[in-house]
């Protein structure tokens, strides 16, 4: 059996493992009763001092996939800001970049929490629905 403290240690070494070999470490987690699935980095602000990314409402391994996209582009230079739309990151799709506010950040980003201890900044990259609308357009499938 497992305790409580050492999973926490082990998953701690897993991100401090993956953000030194591979730049970050993405966290997934399934769908339940209370929020969707979703995923998101840790490891932007460590090494690269850029924010998060959080992507919620598509398959968790397109998450991964964006979330590696995007690591690669932070890599390379490129800064991710909110309120920007972006087409680099989707095969010439656009997704936007927004804020998320600190109020969500308990609910959503405990691994996040307790890696960095403090709360980062996070993104988070919204996908156009199949009409190409966001959910904030007017006939929008969301």
């Amino acid at each position: 059996m497992i305790s409580a403290g050492s999973d926490k240690g082990s998953i701690a070494s897993k991100i401090s493992f993956d953000i030194e070999k591979y730049g970050w470490h993405i966290v997934r987690m399934r769908h339940n009763l209370n929020r969707p699935a979703f995923a998101y980095s840790i490891g932007f602000t460590e090494k690269f001092s850029h924010p998060e990314v959080f992507i919620v409402g598509v398959e968790l391994s397109r998450c991964e996939t964006v979330l590696n996209r995007i690591g690669q582009l932070i890599r390379s230079g490129l800064r991710f800001e909110s309120g920007h739309l972006y087409d680099t990151i989707l095969d010439g799709n656009t997704c936007a970049m927004l804020n998320i506010p600190v109020s969500y950040f308990d609910h959503y980003f405990g691994q996040a929490l307790g890696y960095y201890h403090f709360k980062p900044r996070f993104l988070q990259c919204v996908y156009p629905d199949l009409n190409g609308l966001f959910p904030w357009d007017s006939h929008s499938s969301d």
